[in-house]
């Protein structure tokens, strides 16, 4: 993954947690205030700030930064822009 999409992503997802520099094995049940409602948002914050749109099943799948990193990346290899 290319360092800038995984920097946007932490940025993202310090931005909406309103947390400071995120780890990757940042993960949900861990830190309180990644709660259902954070997680909405996070998605639509991503999904907006890079032009892709995520499946049920791929939000219900994320558990992790570093899991939100990957799935941005795959998104945007399969639309050819990564």
């Amino acid at each position: 993954m290319s360092d800038d999409v995984r920097a946007r992503v932490a940025a993202l997802f310090a931005d909406v947690l309103q947390v400071e520099a995120p780890a990757g094995d940042a993960r949900r049940g861990t830190l309180d205030a990644w709660d259902s409602v954070s997680h909405f948002r996070l998605v639509m914050e991503v999904e907006q700030a890079f032009g892709i749109a995520l499946g049920d099943a791929e939000v219900t799948e994320i558990e992790t930064l570093a899991d939100l990193q990957a799935l941005v990346e795959r998104k945007l290899a399969a639309k050819g822009g990564a």
